[in-house]
């Protein structure tokens, strides 16, 4: 268990240490390119979500949102809609589209009203 801990620190501190390098990078980019790393960087967490998920006991089912590499890509998705509402871009999407996602979501997740 020490290993672990040992291990996560080391991670979170080397996401730390590269904060700025991050920052300078997203503020560098265009509108299109950061539209493009928000949506690659939210399917790779996507993409995460589903390798890591298997047949996993209720103890360790949260493991893989706690893991660093994950963090990341959540820290950088973050990253990327601060600095697009920096510049003034505003998504606009049809109502039914994230309707239609939060449907196909729950579906996929198993929840259909089955208490």
């Amino acid at each position: 268990m020490p290993a672990t801990r040992s291990a996560v620190a080391f991670n979170r501190g080397l996401l730390l240490r590269a904060v700025p390098l991050l920052i300078k990078l997203v503020s560098e980019l265009s509108r299109r390119r950061l539209i493009a790393l928000l949506c690659s960087v939210l399917g790779l967490s996507i993409a995460w979500q589903l390798v890591l998920r298997g047949d996993y006991s209720e103890t360790v089912s949260w493991a893989p949102y706690i893991a660093p590499p994950y963090r990341a890509l959540e820290f950088v998705a973050g990253m990327c809609l601060a600095r697009m509402l920096m510049t003034g871009v505003r998504l606009r999407l049809p109502v039914l589209a994230p309707v239609a996602l939060a449907v196909a979501a729950l579906l996929a997740g198993g929840i259909s009203g089955r208490g």
